[in-house]
C-alpha cells in the first residue's frame, strides 16, 4: 500500500520510493513488478538518462486503483462497517 501511495503522489523511480517509504529497495521493486502484472501501474525507460551519462531509472504511474482499496479504506474509516 505504502508504495503504491507513494507513486500515486508522484515518486516515479524505485529509489525516490524506497527513501519515502523506508520499504527496503529489493521489496519496492518487488511490489512494482506485482503491481505493475496487475495492470495497476505502467513503466517506462527513462529519455533523458542517455544524454547525462547514467543508466535509465525505470519510471512508473498509476493507471487503475489498486484492487480491495475501497474495502481496506471501509475497515479502516469504518472499522468494517459498510452499508
Amino acid at each position: 500500500m505504502a508504495v503504491y501511495a507513494a507513486v500515486k503522489a508522484g515518486h516515479q523511480d524505485g529509489v525516490s520510493i524506497a527513501r519515502i517509504t523506508r520499504v527496503p529497495i529489493g521489496s519496492v521493486y518487488s511490489v512494482l513488478a506485482r503491481l505493475e502484472v496487475q495492470g495497476v501501474l505502467v513503466s517506462e525507460e527513462e529519455r533523458v538518462a542517455r544524454g547525462i551519462g547514467r543508466p535509465a531509472k525505470r519510471l512508473y504511474r498509476v493507471i487503475a486503483p489498486l484492487p480491495g482499496l475501497e474495502r481496506l479504506l471501509a475497515v479502516l474509516v469504518y472499522g468494517g462497517l459498510t452499508p
